[in-house]
């Protein structure tokens, strides 16, 4: 689970089994995969073995949450849009927006970005990290190397562009690396 620390005391138990976050039952603890805090002070959760994996306990202490099926999340970043950047292990990236209404699903958008031409162009599917640099790009690491999203503000339009691969004297950075 999450233990809320202040100044190494614990203050309260964030995560456990009575919280409405819910694990299988066969399971003993939350499986938390990732960690972010968005502009507005609202947690989100990523959990694996878990029926709701995208979750956020936003800053009134209220629980929120997508019901993401298929998703597979070891980790996430939000970016200056606010988008969550989701690692989907092995099965690319999920992106979401709540357009800044949690209690209001109607407004979300959300899609998978994988390595097919079009449909975000990763190297492969394999993501071993996300990160975002000082400019607001977001960085795209996979087991074939990094790409960047410069313009992440861009990628819920039709014409969103495919990530791009930095070169460095001609070739791809950290390419087959």
């Amino acid at each position: 689970g999450i233990v809320e620390l202040l100044h190494g005391d614990t203050v309260r138990c964030i995560v456990k089994k009575k919280d409405p976050i819910s694990v299988l039952p066969a399971d003993s603890s939350s499986r938390v995969s990732g960690l972010a805090l968005d502009y507005q002070g609202n947690l989100w959760i990523t959990l694996v073995i878990a029926d709701y994996r995208l979750n956020v306990l936003d800053a009134e202490g209220n629980w929120h949450y997508w019901p993401f099926s298929s998703a597979y999340p070891i980790g996430i970043l939000i970016d200056d849009y606010g988008t969550k950047w989701i690692n989907n292990q092995g099965q690319g990236i999920l992106v979401m927006n709540e357009s800044g209404t949690l209690a209001d699903k109607s407004d979300d958008q959300s899609r998978t970005i994988t390595s097919d031409a079009g449909n975000g162009g990763l190297p492969n599917n394999s993501v071993l990290c996300i990160e975002k640099d000082l400019d607001g790009a977001v960085w795209v690491g996979t087991s074939e190397g990094a790409v960047v999203f410069y313009d992440p503000g861009s990628i819920f339009s039709s014409s969103a562009p495919d990530a791009s691969c930095p070169l460095v004297e001609g070739y791809c950075l950290l390419r087959d690396q």
